[in-house]
């Protein structure tokens, strides 16, 4: 483990045994080790179905809202080179 704190605990994974089916390669040579792509491994839709989910979830339990107004995600035409950020 890296970080335990009160409500849950970070590690950092070893080990592979059996991918999911939206797992991909990732493509950079730098993943996971930057930190600024931290879905590389994950396909491209699956990647923007989880950041919807996470905004939903946001505006839930920090904003308060009952129901979100979200507009669907409008995915870039590369799934790469879109970018910005390099840690």
């Amino acid at each position: 483990m890296t970080k335990v704190k009160r409500g849950y605990a970070e590690a950092v994974a070893t080990e592979v045994l059996a991918p999911g089916p939206d797992r991909v390669e990732a493509p950079c040579a730098h993943f996971p080790a930057c930190g600024g792509c931290r879905f590389q491994d994950l396909g491209y839709s699956a990647q923007a179905a989880a950041k919807e989910t996470q905004v939903g979830d946001a505006l839930l339990r920090i904003g308060g809202l009952a129901d979100p107004p979200l507009e669907p995600i409008v995915q870039a035409d590369s799934a790469f080179f879109y970018r910005n950020k390099l840690e």
